[in-house]
């Protein structure tokens, strides 16, 4: 191998955050879209009186969000609507 070619890391595990801000869940692997892994981020909590999505960010409003856990039901696929 020459410099290039060696490798700088190795993938120990992989995390997918189904609903913005919250935990997430560990997958053994995932699909790669031209948005990143498939089904991260795939839902965020609205406040319906300011129509503003909810974030950690803002953790004096939003911190419990940390929280909680999403996970999916089924793994999300390509061709279909996550749930």
């Amino acid at each position: 191998m020459t410099p290039r070619q060696q490798p700088t890391g190795t993938v120990v595990s992989i995390w997918r955050y189904p609903v913005k801000s919250m935990q997430g869940e560990e997958i053994d692997g995932a699909t790669i879209t031209e948005r990143g892994v498939l089904g991260d981020r795939a839902y965020a909590v609205l406040d319906r009186e300011t129509g503003h999505i909810a974030s950690a960010k803002h953790p004096g409003k939003w911190g419990a969000l940390l929280a909680c856990r999403a996970a999916f039901a089924e793994p999300p696929r390509p061709s279909a609507p996550a749930r």
